[in-house]
C-alpha cells in the first residue's frame, strides 16, 4: 500500500524499519531459503517510499538488484522445485512493479522544470540504469534500456540550454551503456535462457548467430504446420529449437515495456534492441550546438524546405555548410530543439504513454 504525503510519520517509521532490517535481508538473500524475504521486502519498500525512495534505500544498503529472467523462461521451470518458481515469478512481478513506477516518473519528468532539477533528474535515472542492469538478466536488460532512453529527455534539456556547459553534458551522455556493452548482456541472455550457444562480439555476430538457428525454426516449423509462424503463441507445442524462434508476442497498446512485460520479445530486446531514437537526437543536437555555437530560431531570408517551422528553416539554413563533411539531417535537428521548447521531447514508451491519455 502507498502511503499518502497526509501520513508523514508513518511513512517516515516504514522506512526506518525498512533500513534496520536491510543487513539482515541482505544475510537473508544469501541463502536459497532467504530470496524470497529479500524480494518481498524491497516490493514492500518500493511500494511504501515510491521509485526514488526505493532507490535511496537500496544505495545506502547495498542491495543488488534481483536478476529478473523472462516470463517464457520462468514458465519452463516446472521440474524445479517449487519454491525455485515461486522466487523467480516474485522477481518478474517486483520487475513490472518497477516498470510501472518508472512509467509514472517518466510522466513528471516532462514537467517544466528548472537546470538544476533537470540534472538531478539525469543523474539518478543513470544511476538506477546502472544498478538494475548489473545483474544481466532479461528484464534487467529490458529496464536499463527504459530508463537510459528516459534520461535522454532532461539530457536533451541541457544540450538546448546554451548556458549549460557542454563538457557536463558529454559526461552523462558518456554513461549511457556502449554498443558493445549492450552486445555482451544480449548474447549472455540468449546463451542462457535459448536453445543455443551465443558467443557474439558485434551486432553482426549477434543478428548472424539469431538469423541462423531462426531459419532452421521456420523450415521445422512449415513442415510441421504446413505455412511459416507468424507468433510465438503458435509454436508452444513444438520442440524448443522450433518454439523458441518464431516471431515475438505482440503485446497491447500503448506499446509500453509495461505491457510488453510478460510477452516473449527475445528478438526485439536481445537482438534487434529495445530500438529507440533518442539517444541519436540528442547526439545530433548536441554535435549541432557544439558546430554552430547557437539555436536559430529563423532563417536570415524564407527558404521554403519546411514552410510550417521557421525554426527548422533556421537550422536547415545553419548547417548547410557543414552538411556533407559532418552528415546529420539539420531539420532533424530543428524538430528535436523545436519539441524541447514546447516541452514536448521525450522517447517512444513515454509518447505512446501520452498518446494514450496517461497523464497526470
Amino acid at each position: 500500500m502507498k502511503l499518502s504525503s497526509r501520513h508523514p510519520f508513518k511513512t517516515r517509521a516504514m522506512v526506518c524499519l525498512v533500513l534496520a532490517t536491510a543487513p539482515f535481508v541482505r544475510l537473508l538473500a544469501s541463502e536459497p531459503d532467504g530470496e524470497l524475504e529479500s524480494i518481498g521486502t524491497q516490493r514492500q519498500t518500493l511500494a511504501i517510499s515510491g521509485l526514488w525512495g526505493f532507490f535511496a534505500v537500496a544505495q545506502s544498503n547495498r542491495w543488488e538488484a534481483p536478476k529478473i529472467y523472462s516470463q517464457y523462461w520462468v514458465d519452463r521451470l516446472p521440474r524445479k522445485p517449487a519454491e525455485r518458481i515461486q522466487i523467480e515469478q516474485a522477481k518478474r512481478d517486483f520487475g513490472l512493479e518497477m516498470v510501472k513506477a518508472i512509467e509514472g516518473d517518466a510522466m513528471r519528468i516532462l514537467d517544466p522544470a528548472d537546470v538544476a532539477e533537470r540534472v538531478r533528474q539525469a543523474d539518478r535515472l543513470l544511476n538506477f540504469a546502472d544498478w538494475i542492469g548489473k545483474a544481466g538478466g532479461y528484464g534487467n536488460l529490458a529496464l536499463k534500456w527504459r530508463v537510459e532512453n528516459l534520461a535522454c529527455i532532461p539530457i536533451g534539456h541541457l544540450v538546448a540550454d546554451l548556458g549549460y556547459p557542454v563538457e557536463r553534458i558529454e559526461a552523462l551522455l558518456a554513461r549511457l551503456e556502449t554498443e558493445m556493452g549492450w552486445v555482451r548482456m544480449q548474447s549472455a541472455i540468449l546463451d542462457e535462457e535459448s536453445p543455443h550457444r551465443y558467443d557474439a562480439k558485434t551486432k553482426k555476430e549477434l543478428a548472424d548467430q539469431w538469423h541462423r538457428h531462426f531459419r532452421k525454426a521456420a523450415f521445422a516449423f512449415k513442415n510441421a504446420k504446413g505455412r511459416y509462424p507468424y507468433n510465438h503463441v503458435e509454436s508452444k507445442d513444438l520442440p524448443r529449437e522450433v518454439s523458441f524462434y518464431c516471431e515475438d508476442e505482440a503485446s497491447a497498446r500503448p506499446y509500453t515495456l509495461a505491457t510488453k512485460w510478460n510477452t516473449k520479445r527475445h528478438y526485439i530486446f536481445c537482438v534487434m534492441g529495445y530500438e529507440d531514437t533518442i539517444t541519436a537526437r540528442v547526439r545530433n543536437l548536441l554535435l549541432f550546438r557544439r558546430t554552430i555555437g547557437r539555436f536559430p530560431l529563423k532563417p536570415s531570408r524564407p527558404l521554403g524546405s519546411f514552410p510550417d517551422s521557421e525554426i527548422q528553416e533556421g537550422f536547415y539554413e545553419a548547417w548547410k555548410p557543414y552538411e556533407n563533411r559532418l552528415g546529420i539531417q539539420p531539420g532533424a535537428s530543428g524538430y528535436t530543439y523545436q519539441a524541447i521548447r514546447d516541452n514536448a521531447f521525450m522517447d517512444y514508451d513515454t509518447s505512446e504513454m501520452r498518446a494514450a491519455g496517461n497523464h497526470r
